[in-house]
């Protein structure tokens, strides 16, 4: 047992030795470190210190213009170039490089237009202020003012007004005597579509009191109902011709297919000539009809349904 403790007793001590020795080999390890830093810091501190770059002492004399083209000319070594010149010879260190001239301040812009308006043109310059619009004003209109204003025009609409009682009270006296043909081409004559269209508002409601004598009046006059912008004239002008071609076409057609045979027969030859002029306007109304079926909204639509009617012509 005892043979045992003195036996760990050494391994401690030789644990302890091996330790010593290790931590004295890093100590000795740092010291040469610091040694090493400390020897170059001193180094460093005792070398000399280099003098400030002087531009002007270092950097070797230039020369221009005519001496130096005559130094050149005469073949000067690089090393006689490069030496500073005698005193009484050569421009000054600090004119080396100087301009040969000396350049004045720019001169301030002048107020003056570089192309000033010409005298009397009357327009304004093209950086003048531009006038300032006048606002309209919101001042309420006075009744004069405002009654002014309502009639204006009034007048010329009154003349048309008059105009068109005049020729509707002519129609009306043929009218008033049963005379339905002469009413007839009493408004066609007066060339004023609205008094066409009030007449064949009635003439519409009333298919009996058509004949193939009001249709060879009427038809011609209802091309410029046809063609019109308004939208009540087209529209009376396609309600006629549906109603000739629903109640006249059969008879039209008839009369076209046999002609007379002779002259004797007047009554017979008057009906085929009212006949043959009725089958050509229908023919140019159809065509009216076929390129305003091409137009957008109702009377596009309404045109379309014209221009289908206009099939019982190929029976």
């Amino acid at each position: 047992m005892v043979q045992h403790d003195i036996v760990l007793s050494g391994f401690g001590c030789l644990y302890v030795a091996l330790y010593l020795c290790h931590l004295a080999g890093l100590l000795l390890r740092v010291f040469s470190v610091c040694h090493v830093h400390y020897f170059l810091f001193m180094l460093l501190l005792l070398l000399p210190r280099r003098k400030a770059f002087d531009r002007t002492a270092e950097r070797p004399p230039t020369y221009a213009g005519a001496k130096g083209d005559a130094q050149l000319a005469e073949g000067v070594d690089e090393s006689s170039r490069h030496s500073p010149p005698p005193d009484d010879e050569g421009p000054p260190a600090s004119d080396v490089f100087a301009g040969k001239q000396r350049m004045d301040r720019t001169p301030p812009r002048r107020a003056v237009a570089p192309f000033p308006m010409p005298a009397g043109s009357g327009a304004s310059p093209p950086h003048s202020r531009p006038a300032e619009r006048t606002k309209p004003s919101n001042k309420p209109l006075s009744d004069a003012e405002g009654l002014d204003k309502l009639l204006k025009g009034h007048q010329s609409q009154c003349k048309v007004m008059e105009e068109r009682r005049h020729h509707l009270q002519n129609v009306h006296s043929h009218w008033s005597k049963s005379e339905i043909k002469a009413s007839v081409s009493t408004a066609v004559g007066t060339k004023n579509p609205g008094v066409l269209v009030d007449l064949l508002g009635i003439l519409n409601i009333k298919p009996s009191l058509w004949s193939l004598g009001i249709c060879s009046i009427v038809l011609p006059a209802v091309d410029e109902l046809l063609k019109s912008r308004h939208e009540t004239h087209h529209q009376c002008a396609a309600t006629t011709i549906k109603l000739v071609l629903r109640h006249l076409a059969p008879m039209i057609l008839t009369n076209i297919k046999s002609p007379p045979p002779d002259t004797s027969d007047l009554a017979r030859e008057e009906r085929y000539q009212k006949s043959q002029g009725c089958w050509s306007n229908l023919r140019k109304l159809r065509e009216v009809a076929r390129a305003r079926s091409q137009e957008s909204g109702t009377t596009g639509v309404q045109m379309k349904e014209l221009h289908m009617a206009f099939t019982i012509l190929d029976s």
